[in-house]
């Protein structure tokens, strides 16, 4: 019979420090034996108490018989016990519902132990242990004997992406009256166990494509609407000036025609992106990869790099490579520097350069949080990044994600928020217009440095 129940916080702290510890008697045991002892020493000793020699005796023989079950079965158990672990698997497509291993839902994990023989009123508990910790995991307590063996499993949700290693299971057999338990680590053949878990598979197609490279003769001076070369005609219009007059058309019809840009559906060029995604950005992460995917069916060319990347040679150029980039750099988050911000986006910036030579690079992509931009020390971090990139002539574009699962995140990012925090007149210039409910960066200060340099943000 299998059941399974989560510990408290503060019992399971208790638990995972003690738990090292191959401990048979138990401090109820410990205290049961002491008064024992002091039984047998007392009325039993001195005053001949039969009925007390009796009771005492008799529970003191139970007491050493079961510590004594207990010392001899869970050797046995440790030395002849066998767990197998069928875990999903870890190399699923990208493609949504192809088997995704997704953080924030849960994953099942499947435990069969080899033939099993129990005492009366003893009890055998697993549980699992992650390497990295910060997932909760249940105990498993099997209270009978299987004699042809035995399946359980576990539903764990896991709070992030990463690559989940599984460190140890715990075993602990015990006596139902709680007086000894004798533990072990089942720790062997576990290394070549994990779990591949991925960020959400989000839609942001209302984003715009956002060019960071321009060739001389494409203008792109509308983010919303850009202008290509100007190969078009039209009737002239004085504002449009004498140099766009086609004289020599002009010559044989006496109508003064001008040349103007041309409509482009799609920037053409290549797309800079840098991404601030903690553990705790697993939404940021969903909208670069829906957003590397826009760009790979485009045609256009993507450098991505993210916060916590070690490597600056690795950069990623197709949605695969954000998503396994984004995956596995996330151990490396969870002690941030945000002073590295700002040399992070120079680094990006100089291996563009060598890639791009064909052309100039204007704008950068970065992918953010408003809980991460709501941090002084990062906002201020990212702010000096930024005046980096003025000083060599490029513009800072900020996707700011939002989770709209959180009411109380919707509601602190309204209209009236953002005009308060910019004026209206920097609104309309700085945040654009998205079919999906309009979201603001938190912190007013960094919102407020964003309109006074000019640089662009896009609530999503």
């Amino acid at each position: 019979m299998f059941s399974r129940y989560k510990a408290p916080a503060r019992l399971r702290a208790a638990l995972e420090q003690i738990e090292a510890f191959q401990l048979v008697l138990t401090s109820r045991g410990f205290v049961t034996l002491i008064a024992l002892l002091l039984l047998l020493a007392g009325p039993v000793w001195k005053d001949a108490d039969i009925v007390a020699a009796v009771v005492c005796l008799s529970l003191l023989t139970l007491a050493l018989s079961i510590l004594a079950i207990t010392t001899w079965k869970g050797l046995q158990l440790r030395r002849d016990l066998g767990v197998n672990l069928s875990l999903p698997d870890r190399n699923a497509s990208l493609v949504p519902n192809h088997g995704d291993l997704v953080s924030g839902t849960a994953v099942r994990i499947f435990i069969r132990l080899s033939r099993l023989v129990l005492p009366p009123f003893f009890v055998l508990e697993l549980r699992l242990y992650f390497r990295h910790g910060r997932v909760a995991t249940s105990f498993h307590r099997i209270t009978t004997s299987l004699k042809h063996g035995g399946t359980t499993f576990e539903d764990i949700i896991f709070p992030h992406r990463g690559n989940w290693s599984l460190a140890r299971i715990s075993a602990g057999l015990s006596d139902q009256f709680g007086l000894t338990k004798f533990n072990w680590k089942l720790d062997e053949r576990l290394s070549d166990h994990s779990l591949n878990i991925k960020p959400p598979h989000l839609s942001f197609d209302s984003l715009p494509v956002v060019s960071s490279c321009q060739r001389d003769g494409d203008s792109l001076s509308d983010i919303v609407e850009p202008q290509g070369d100007p190969f078009d005609l039209k009737p002239y219009h004085p504002s449009d000036g004498m140099r766009k007059i086609l004289w020599k058309l002009y010559a044989k019809s006496g109508t003064l025609i001008s040349r103007h840009a041309e409509r482009s559906m799609t920037p053409e060029g290549q797309v800079i992106i840098f991404a601030l995604a903690g553990p705790e950005d697993d939404r940021v992460c969903g909208a670069c990869i829906a957003y590397a995917r826009k760009l790979k069916e485009l045609g256009l060319e993507l450098i991505f790099n993210c916060e916590g990347n070690a490597d600056s040679e690795r950069f990623a150029h197709t949605p695969e490579a954000v998503e396994e980039l984004l995956v596995e750099s996330v151990w490396e988050t969870l002690a941030p520097e945000p002073t590295a911000v700002k040399h992070q986006l120079m680094a990006l910036i100089e291996r563009s350069t060598a890639i791009f030579r064909s052309g100039r690079i204007s704008k950068i992509i970065i992918f953010a949080s408003p809980a991460r931009l709501s941090n002084p020390i990062l906002s201020q971090a990212l702010i000096d990044g930024f005046k980096a990139l003025d000083e060599r002539q490029i513009k800072p574009v900020l996707f700011s994600v939002l989770d709209h699962s959180s009411s109380e995140q919707r509601a602190a990012h309204t209209d009236s928020s953002v005009r308060h925090a910019l004026g209206t007149m920097a609104l309309r210039s700085l945040v654009y217009e998205s079919s999906l409910p309009k979201r603001v960066v938190s912190d007013p200060a960094f919102m407020r440095s964003c309109a006074q340099h000019g640089w662009e943000v896009i609530s999503c």
